[in-house]
């Protein structure tokens, strides 16, 4: 797998390498810059949607549901009420203490987990004519996307409050979008709540919505 990513970056480079040595003389320098970094954002998207087949080719083979050393998707009730009485009902991901969100689980008609959900409270301060001052909400994010992408690769998407694809720094909803599971990072801007799920795929609400819009979105590019 990892000689087949190889020979698709050089395939990519070669084909870059012809495409900028194409005369260009009646272009602006602006033009042509223009031209390189969309060479270069067709390079990252197909190194990205290689890296993510390559994630999910070895979570279908491989993942056993694990979320943490004793809670997996699939675990019947009693059990994980074992384990979440053994740790008190709080895990700690990346440097974030996280509650186990009861409210926000899901065990299905099966009595299995399919839906793992934790959450925190963090602090916003604000001064007299309403500018944030304090937020931890973004230290807790950045660890968190830091910690999954190491696993998971890059975000697959990023949404807004309208579920609309929106850059990192602004999004509510940051997900991962696999086969055997999906990963949302929850931070709706002035909620003072954060919130991790991690869903079997067939328990994930919209889910459906989100990957059709996906799929349409990496058409176009």
């Amino acid at each position: 797998m990892k000689i087949k990513f190889n020979l698709l970056l050089i395939m990519i480079l070669f084909a870059l390498s012809i495409i900028s040595c194409k005369p260009s003389s009646s272009k602006s320098e602006w033009e042509l810059d223009e031209e390189r970094q969309a060479e270069w954002r067709i390079i990252e998207d197909s190194l990205r949607l290689e890296d993510h087949k390559r994630i999910n080719d070895s979570l279908i083979m491989h993942d056993k549901g694990y979320l943490t050393d004793n809670i997996y998707l699939g675990m019947e009730k009693s059990k994980f009420d074992n384990v979440m009485n053994k740790v008190h009902g709080r895990i700690e991901v990346a440097g974030v203490k996280l509650d186990f969100d009861t409210h926000s689980m899901n065990f299905g008609s099966d009595n299995k987990l399919h839906v793992f959900s934790l959450k925190t409270k963090y602090d916003v301060h604000w001064n007299e004519d309403t500018t944030l001052i304090i937020d931890q909400s973004q230290d807790y994010v950045d660890n968190l996307v830091e910690f999954f992408s190491k696993k998971y690769g890059e975000p697959d998407s990023t949404l807004n409050d309208e579920r609309e694809f929106c850059k990192i720094e602004f999004a509510y909803y940051i997900l991962w979008l696999y086969s055997t599971r999906i990963i949302e990072i929850s931070n709706p801007y002035g909620a003072e709540e954060l919130s991790v799920k991690i869903f079997d795929p067939a328990y994930y609400k919209g889910g459906k919505d989100v990957l059709q819009k996906l799929s349409n979105r990496r058409g176009k590019e």
